[in-house]
C-alpha cells in the first residue's frame, strides 16, 4: 500500500481524494496554490447560483400583483448583490469547514502555497523552494475557462469576470450557447441587460436533447434574448468609436458586427494540466486533459488524476466520485480495481422554470451506459 499520498488541488476532487486516503489509513497531504474549495466554491458554481437566485427573486417580485400583493418590482442594487454573493461564499466556507474537517481526519494541508510543480511523479515543489514527497500522487488541479485566438481577444471577459464588474453592463454579447452561456444570459436578462447570444453551432445547448433546445429558444425569445446560431465564423473584437466593444462575425457569407458594453466568452472548459511539470515527466495530455485509464491512472506509475483535469465528467458530483476512486487506487496501488465509470449522473442547469427531460437522450440511436451527464431537471 502507498502509505503517503500527495493530492495536488483542493477542489471537490482533491478534498475527496485526501479525505478518502486518510480514512484508509494513509498519510494524506493536500496541497493547493490558493484557497481550498476550488472554482466551484470560490469563483464558479456557487457565485452563479447566488446570482441566479437574485435574478429569480427579481423576476418573481414583478408577479406580486397577480396574487393580490401591492408592491413594485424589485430594483437591482449590483454592489449589494455582489456583497451578498461574497458573504455566501464565506458563509459556505465557514459551514463546510473544508480544511478543519480534513485535518480532523489527519490530512496534512498546505494551502495558499503559490505556484506548484511536479519534480517527480511523487514529489511536488512549492513556490518557497521546499518539496513534499510521497509514495503516490493524485493530480486534481481542475480547469479554467477556454479562450479563443482572435484579433482583439484581450477585450473579452470570461464568466468569472462577471462577479468583479463594478457596474452591470447595459448590453452584452455572449459567445457560446452551452450551459454556462445560457445560465449567464438568463441571469443578466432578468437584471435588465440587453443580451445577444452567438454561436457557430446550429442550436443552443447542443449537447442536450433537441427538444430542450427548442423550448429554451422560445423562453429566451420571450425575454428578449437575441440568439444567432449557426453563424459562419467569429472574426475578432475591436473597441467601439464611442466606447463599448464590437464583435465581428460572418453569417450567411456576409460580414456583420454587434456593439455592446461587454463581450463574454463561454466557449468551453479546459484542464489545468499545463505549467505544473507534467510534460517533463512524460504524462500523456490530450487537448489540455490528462489521459487516464478506468482506474484513473496516468501512463506514469504512481501518478493518478481526477476531476476536471481529466476531461471526463466536469461536474462537482463527478469530481467527488473520481477523487474517491483515485484515492482508493492510489493507496492500494490499484489493488482494489475501483473504476471511475459514471453509470448514472443527473445534471441540472439553473436558468428559470423547471423543465424536465428523460434520462436517455432521444438523439441517441441506441441506449448505452451513461458516461456523461444528462439533464433530468433544468431551471430556465
Amino acid at each position: 500500500m502507498s502509505r503517503r499520498t500527495l493530492v495536488l488541488g483542493g477542489g471537490p476532487a482533491g478534498v475527496a481524494a485526501a479525505r478518502t486516503a486518510a480514512r484508509m489509513g494513509a498519510q494524506a497531504v493536500l496541497i493547493d496554490s490558493g484557497r481550498l474549495g476550488g472554482v466551484s466554491t470560490n469563483s464558479g458554481v456557487l457565485p452563479a447560483r447566488v446570482l441566479a437566485h437574485t435574478a429569480r427573486l427579481k423576476r418573481e417580485s414583478g408577479q406580486l400583483g397577480v396574487y393580490g400583493l401591492r408592491a413594485t418590482e424589485a430594483e437591482l442594487d449590483w454592489p449589494a448583490a455582489l456583497r451578498r454573493l461574497f458573504n455566501v461564499v464565506e458563509a459556505l466556507h465557514a459551514r463546510k469547514e473544508i480544511a478543519e474537517e480534513a485535518r480532523k481526519l489527519g490530512v496534512d494541508i498546505h494551502e495558499n502555497v503559490g505556484e506548484t510543480r511536479f519534480m517527480s511523479p511523487t514529489t511536488i515543489g512549492l513556490a518557497n523552494g521546499t518539496t513534499v514527497e510521497g509514495d503516490a500522487a493524485i493530480v486534481c488541479v481542475g480547469g479554467r475557462s477556454r479562450s479563443i485566438r482572435l484579433p482583439g481577444a484581450e477585450l473579452a471577459i470570461i464568466p468569472n469576470d462577471i462577479w468583479r464588474m463594478k457596474a452591470m453592463p447595459r448590453s452584452i454579447a455572449i459567445v457560446g450557447t452551452g450551459h454556462t452561456g445560457c445560465q449567464i444570459a438568463s441571469i443578466l436578462a432578468h437584471f435588465g441587460t440587453e443580451v445577444h447570444m452567438i454561436d457557430l453551432k446550429a442550436r443552443i445547448m447542443p449537447q442536450e436533447d433537441e427538444l430542450l433546445s427548442v423550448v429554451m429558444v422560445k423562453e429566451f425569445a420571450a425575454r428578449g434574448i437575441r440568439i444567432r446560431s449557426g453563424i459562419d465564423s467569429i472574426d475578432g473584437l475591436s473597441t467601439g468609436m464611442s466606447g463599448g466593444t464590437v464583435l465581428h462575425y460572418k453569417e450567411a457569407g456576409e460580414s456583420r458586427s454587434i456593439k455592446t458594453d461587454a463581450i463574454l466568452l463561454c466557449v468551453g472548459w479546459i484542464g489545468n494540466a499545463d505549467r505544473i511539470g507534467l510534460e517533463e515527466l512524460g504524462v500523456e495530455i490530450a487537448r489540455s486533459y490528462i489521459k487516464v485509464d478506468k482506474y484513473l491512472r496516468t501512463n506514469v506509475p504512481k501518478l493518478y488524476a481526477a476531476g476536471d483535469v481529466t476531461g471526463q465528467m466536469m461536474l462537482v458530483s463527478g469530481a467527488t466520485h473520481e477523487g474517491h476512486v483515485a484515492a482508493v487506487n492510489a493507496v492500494t496501488d490499484a489493488g482494489t480495481k475501483n473504476t471511475r465509470i459514471h453509470w448514472f449522473l443527473p445534471a441540472a442547469s439553473q436558468i428559470r422554470n423547471t423543465v424536465r427531460s428523460g434520462c436517455v437522450n432521444s438523439n441517441a440511436a441506441t441506449p448505452e451506459p451513461i458516461m456523461k451527464p444528462l439533464s433530468c431537471g433544468a431551471r430556465i
